[in-house]
């Protein structure tokens, strides 16, 4: 292998025997020497270089155990090292070559292990003490060899810590050492340049060279990504540049013509934005209220800029939703999709998101499965969840107004199950307590047992009820302690001579408001039947399905107080509230709605992340995760990582006849 050094036994034996504690610690067991050094050394180097590493790793043992005072010693430590490294036993090969390049300094092995010290910090990701080692080495060790070496793994230590630009720096640098591995080289440096995604860092790795490679190829990595995201402007500014100073590079016809088409039509390589809604069918009015809502937020943006909308109408089918999602996303202008509005339609299409990794941005609020529930990290929805209105209803009443207890009324299907849920599961967070839950089917109009069921009565029941408790009571009133019970009969006039017809009775209940998400039609039938079974002096919280002028004349025939939450409310006195809807009439001639406000929002999203320079999807999808306090109409809108949105919502009630805004359960406009 070479001559040995010579080495004092008293200065190696205290670090051999820690060397053969390890060897022996690994599980191998020492063979018997022949007593001759040459033939143990030989017959374990015959085994190394045929490939019986576990045969050759004895005998370097053997060899070490039996002449510590001998030459060869950084030979077999050596060898072990390598040996270990063969196995992958990064941790076992360090410390051998540590022995090596420390006790042995005198060693021509000594460089070697030193370089290999690297190469096994590299392997066990320790990249920054490797590339520390690396640095040192090369500022004392000037073989061509080891310097081509030492250079391609510190390119490969920068690569792995995601640092193209100094991996291209090193690989480089050892070029002019490698002349056999020039095209393994060229490789390695082409692989880091591909893997950059900076542009700044791209574009000032360019102005260090004037050759084609790899200068105009860091220069065309940069164009390149400027048109696959579609950022033209930049394209436009940078492709001179290249076509100046490269102009012997394999690309320069391809930039000349694409530069080419860009001045001749700038506009034919626009950005588009997809558009699935109900266009036509029962849905449509839905649809074009919403489609409303998108137009004018693209009506904003100038005639000049390199977006525009391609509308596909789903006829609110699932199918022919699926059909319009796939040519959409076969499309690859199309950088984002607004739409579906319906949980059918949605959950045909926003599986194909993910699979198509397309964002896609609902502005109503279909199922919340289809969203979080599946976590599909590119299906978004603008619309206000049921989880979201659950929260606000019972944040408003107990703190604004100062309820506690609490009975629940609502359909029994997803939806209805989504607004409750989290309307018991906000008010137990709060400290308070929702005494009874009721739920009745879709198709339900007469809500009279369900009534019941939350401790009302009719007027005859309630009078026998009052006779009969004052009777055991024996004139003391009747409280909730009388029962496991929701109600219990207050009264006035019983005694001794007083008629049944003379008694006064209400109902004492056991809560203070009842929760009822829901439609307006279906508290239209509610609400009439809560007053047939005494069921007074509770305030009655809803939903977003409220919202309808309807319910003010409800109220007003029924001397209820109502509150209930919303996304958008017409007669808002938030500035882009009023800006809007003002908007929407001179546009439209008629008032927006809640879909058209919560589409124009998602739209104005969509274009501030196209106006910040993310065009492609993926840069699309992180601005959309990036929306944090959005100023919309729908009120001010942040995403989550699930892909919901969290909406301060507005909270209305009914005064003097008309639906007003509400706060601290004080109303505006009274």
């Amino acid at each position: 292998m070479k001559n040995p050094v010579k080495t004092k036994t008293k200065f190696f034996l205290p670090l051999f025997f820690w060397v053969l504690a390890g060897i022996l610690e690994g599980g191998y067991c020492m063979g018997q020497p022949s007593g001759e050094t040459g033939p143990v050394f030989s017959s374990a180097e015959k085994f190394f270089f045929e490939g019986k590493l576990s045969a050759a790793k004895e005998q370097y043992a053997a060899f070490l155990s039996n002449n510590p005072q001998l030459g060869l010693i950084d030979d077999a430590l050596y060898r072990l090292g390598e040996i270990a490294k063969a196995q992958n036993d990064f941790r076992i090969a360090l410390r051998y070559f540590d022995i090596v390049s420390e006790q042995f300094r005198n060693s021509e092995l000594a460089e070697l292990a030193k370089l290999e010290k690297a190469f096994c910090k590299f392997s066990l990701k320790e990249n920054q003490e490797a590339v520390g080692l690396l640095k040192e080495f090369l500022t004392k060790n000037f073989d061509p060899d080891l310097r081509r070496r030492a250079y391609m793994l510190l390119g490969d230590c920068w690569s792995s810590l995601d640092d193209p630009a100094k991996a291209v720096e090193n690989y480089r640098n050892a070029l002019p050492f490698a002349p056999k591995e020039k095209e393994e080289v060229a490789g390695l440096i082409q692989k880091a340049i591909e893997k950059e995604k900076d542009l700044e860092k791209l574009l000032n790795f360019s102005k260090s060279g004037t050759d084609a490679f790899p200068y105009g190829d860091a220069l065309f990595r940069l164009l390149s990504l400027c048109f696959d995201e579609r950022n033209f402007s930049k394209f436009s500014e940078y492709a001179p540049l290249f076509l100046q100073h490269f102009p012997g590079h394999s690309k320069h016809g391809v930039v000349t013509g694409l530069l080419a088409g860009l001045k001749a039509n700038p506009y034919q390589y626009k950005t588009k934005i997809g558009i699935i809604l109900p266009l036509t069918g029962n849905a449509a009015l839905q649809g074009e209220m919403i489609l409303r809502g998108v137009q004018l937020a693209f009506s904003s943006i100038s005639s000049g800029e390199d977006i525009e909308l391609a509308i596909k109408d789903s006829a609110g089918d699932p199918h022919t939703a699926r059909a319009a999602m796939e040519e959409l996303a076969r499309d690859t202008s199309v950088i984002a999709i607004l739409g579906p509005v319906f949980s059918k339609v949605a959950e045909e299409v926003a599986p194909l998101s993910k699979k198509m990794e397309i964002p896609m941005l609902s502005p109503a609020s279909p199922s919340y499965s289809i969203a979080a529930g599946n976590k599909n990290p590119f299906f978004f929805r603008n619309g206000i969840t049921g989880i979201a209105q659950g929260a606000a209803m019972a944040e408003f009443a107990m703190n604004n107004l100062d309820l506690k207890r609490f009975a629940v009324i609502c359909q029994d299907d997803n939806f209805g199950r989504e607004l409750s849920g989290s309307f018991i599961e906000n008010v137990a967070a709060m400290g308070g307590e929702v005494v009874a839950v009721e739920k009745y089917s879709a198709d339900v109009v007469d809500f009279k047992d369900l009534i019941k069921k939350v401790g009302g009565m009719e007027d005859d029941d309630l009078k026998k009820e009052a006779v009969s408790h004052a009777k055991n009571l024996k004139g003391r009133e009747s409280t909730m302690e009388d029962g496991d019970r929701l109600s219990v009969p207050i009264y006035d006039g019983v005694g001794s001579g007083v008629g049944k017809d003379q008694i006064r009775a209400h109902l004492n209940l056991g809560y203070e408001a009842i929760f009822v998400p829901g439609f307006y039609e279906k508290i239209a039938l509610v609400l009439p039947q809560l007053e047939f079974f005494n069921i007074e002096n509770v305030k009655l919280l809803g939903t977003s399905g409220w919202n309808s002028g309807d319910i003010a004349n409800l109220s007003r025939s029924h001397a209820r107080d109502l509150y209930f939450v919303d996304g958008f409310f017409l007669d808002s006195e938030s500035k882009p509230a009023r800006d809007f809807v003002e908007q929407y009439k001179s546009f439209f001639g008629e008032p927006p709605d809640v879909l058209s406000a919560q589409a124009y929002d998602a739209a104005n999203m969509l274009l501030k992340i196209h106006q910040s320079g993310k065009r492609n999807r993926q840069g699309m999808r992180e601005g959309l995760l990036e929306i944090k306090d959005f100023p919309g109409v729908s009120g001010r809108t942040s995403f989550t990582v699930s892909g919901d949105s969290e909406k301060e919502l507005f909270v209305l009630t009914v005064r003097k006849n008309k639906i007003v805004e509400t706060k601290g359960g004080e109303s505006h406009g009274d």
